[in-house]
């Protein structure tokens, strides 16, 4: 389960948190994240500037980074 990071492009925000290709995105503020369209609902509320705690799965090990969104 989860959302496979497939490319983080160069100067993006994910990029600019040390997002990576291969990640997998398994929660936003704890709440999992199994597809597209839940990680949108979850997000759908917040505006430029708020931070959210997202979990990423990279090489078998959870990775926990705050981000502020743009």
């Amino acid at each position: 389960p989860g959302i496979y990071v497939t490319e983080v492009i160069a100067g993006s925000n994910a990029c600019k948190h040390g997002v990576l290709p291969g990640d997998i995105l398994v929660a936003v503020e704890d709440t999992p994240v199994s597809d597209i369209a839940t990680l949108q609902q979850l997000l759908s509320d917040c505006e430029p500037g708020d931070t959210v705690t997202v979990t990423f799965v990279r090489r078998g090990q959870d990775i926990v980074l705050t981000l502020t969104l743009e």
